[in-house]
C-alpha cells in the first residue's frame, strides 16, 4: 500500500506505485532529480550449486531481505567492495545460523531497476546430526556468499539505468511489494545497505508494516566522499521519520555498517 501525503504530485504517486526501483549518484534525501518510474522487483532464484547443499524438507524459521544500493555515490571503487563485501558475508552468514530465508534485491537510480538476485527460501543447512551443524553452517554460509557476491558483480556489470539520483524509497517499494519466502507468521527482517543520497521521494510512503525489523546501514559513507558529521545525522533522522510514517515503529538506522 502506497500512502499519500497532502500536495504530493499524483504522477510521483503513480509512478511509484507501478514498480521497484535503480541509479546512478545522486545528493542526499533532499536532492534534486525526478521522480522514477516503478516496477516490482524480480524473480532471482537459489543458485543450483546451493540446493544440493540444503535441507528441503523443512521450512524455514523466518526471512531476512536485503536491499543493496549499487549507485555510484556508495559503490564505484574497489574500497567501496572492501566496505561492501564482509556486510554481504554477515547477513548471510546470520540468515544461514538462523534458518532463515535469504532474498536481496539491488537498486540504483530508477524504481523500475530495482531487481531480486538472490532468494532462497531457507538456508538451513543438510546435516545428519546436530554435531555437524556448526561445520556444516560454516560452510554454506561461505558457499552462499560467494554465490551472492557473484551475482551481485554480474548485476554491477550490467548498464545503469540513466535516470540521475539514486531511488532509495523504489528500493523500499521492492522490499515491500516481495512475496514472502517463509511461512506466515515467521519473522520477516529487512536490510538496506546504502549512503541515504537519494532523490526527493520522502513524501511518498512504503507499507513496511509486514517487517519485524528494518534497519539501514553505512549513511553517509559516500564513495570517496564521507558527508560531514552534521549531514549525516540530519540524513539519518530523515531516513528514520521516513519509516516510522511507512509503519515500522522502531526502526534502527545508522551510519555504521552492518557488521
Amino acid at each position: 500500500m502506497i500512502l499519500k501525503r497532502r500536495g504530493l504530485p499524483l504522477v510521483l504517486l503513480a509512478g511509484l506505485a507501478v514498480a521497484g526501483c535503480g541509479g546512478s549518484d545522486g545528493g542526499g534525501p533532499d536532492g534534486g532529480g525526478d521522480a522514477p518510474a516503478a516496477a516490482a522487483a524480480g524473480t532471482g532464484a537459489c543458485p543450483d550449486r546451493l540446493e544440493p547443499l540444503l535441507t528441503a524438507d523443512e521450512a524455514a524459521k523466518g526471512e531476512i531481505t536485503v536491499a543493496i544500493d549499487q549507485s555510484g555515490s556508495y559503490w564505484n571503487s574497489t574500497s567501496a567492495e572492501a566496505r561492501i563485501k564482509p556486510q554481504i558475508e554477515a547477513v548471510v552468514a546470520n540468515a544461514v545460523e538462523q534458518s532463515r530465508a535469504l532474498r536481496v534485491i539491488t537498486f540504483t537510480g530508477t524504481a523500475s531497476g530495482a531487481q531480486t538476485v538472490f532468494a532462497c527460501s531457507n538456508l538451513l543447512p543438510a546435516h545428519n546430526n546436530e554435531a555437524a551443524l556448526a561445520q556444516k553452517q560454516r560452510y554454506v554460509a561461505q558457499q552462499a556468499a560467494a554465490e551472492l557476491w557473484t551475482q551481485l558483480t554480474a548485476a554491477r556489470a550490467q548498464p545503469a539505468p540513466s535516470a540521475p539520483g539514486t531511488s532509495i524509497v523504489g528500493g523500499w517499494l521492492a522490499v515491500a511489494q516481495s512475496t514472502p519466502l517463509a511461512p506466515d507468521g515467521s519473522p520477516r527482517d529487512a536490510v538496506m545497505l546504502t549512503d541515504g543520497a537519494g532523490l526527493p521521494e520522502q513524501a511518498v510512503k512504503v507499507d513496511l508494516s509486514a517487517f519485524s525489523g528494518v534497519q539501514m546501514h553505512g549513511i553517509g559513507a559516500v564513495d570517496g566522499a564521507p558527508w560531514t558529521t552534521e549531514r549525516t545525522a540530519k540524513t539519518i533522522d530523515e531516513w528514520a521519520e521516513w519509516l516510522r510514517g511507512s509503519g515500522v515503529p522502531s526502526p534502527e538506522v545508522s551510519s555504521q555498517s552492518y557488521v
